[in-house]
């Protein structure tokens, strides 16, 4: 349930975008946003920090979008996002004892820290590269092919980064049952 109310804003904006231009589909983002957002408190009890965060850019890079009727302030907010899940990374993996990976997911694979890192620069990688496609997308394209790319690739993106990680575990031997691994 929680994914589906993290990615309906998202396929409520591209749907709009369908019918009108992107600064139309950035009130109907943000409408479905809202909703979103207080159903997720509605049944978790509170807004996770991925709700508050995502919340606070679709207001925010949203609302400059329709107060300035400037679709380019929507376009930049999954560059901005995935910059900054990438600068996080790195600086947990530069100035942490742990990388922020681990923190996040090490109750739910165990892994050796020296993986995590490498794991976390992975990711903070792919973060930095979906971050400069989405410009290169903005910049370069029609909003009505940025507004596919962005539904459609970055989900296929993700896809990707992920079965390449999943493949670098596996060829690693992490994905097996620790009993199971050679020493």
């Amino acid at each position: 349930m929680k994914s589906l109310l993290e990615f309906g804003p998202v396929a409520a904006f591209f749907i709009a975008a369908q019918f009108s231009d992107v600064v139309t589909a950035t009130w109907t983002l943000m409408g479905a946003q809202l909703v979103a957002a207080v159903l997720y408190r509605l049944l978790a009890g509170k807004l996770g920090v991925q709700m508050q965060a995502q919340s606070g850019f679709v207001f925010g890079f949203g609302g400059l979008t329709v107060y300035l009727q400037d679709p380019i302030f929507i376009m930049w907010k999954p560059t901005l996002i995935n910059g900054a899940f990438a600068l996080v990374l790195i600086g947990g993996n530069l100035f942490g004892q742990k990388s922020m990976l681990s923190r996040l997911l090490g109750g739910q694979l165990p892994l050796p820290e020296a993986v995590w890192r490498t794991l976390s620069w992975y990711w903070a990688g792919a973060f930095t590269l979906s971050a400069v496609l989405n410009l290169v997308v903005a910049y370069n394209f029609s909003e009505a092919f940025w507004v596919s790319y962005k539904l459609f690739g970055g989900i296929g993106l993700t896809v990707l980064y992920t079965a390449l990680m999943l493949i670098y575990l596996g060829r690693k031997g992490y994905l097996k049952a620790p009993e199971d691994r050679d020493p």
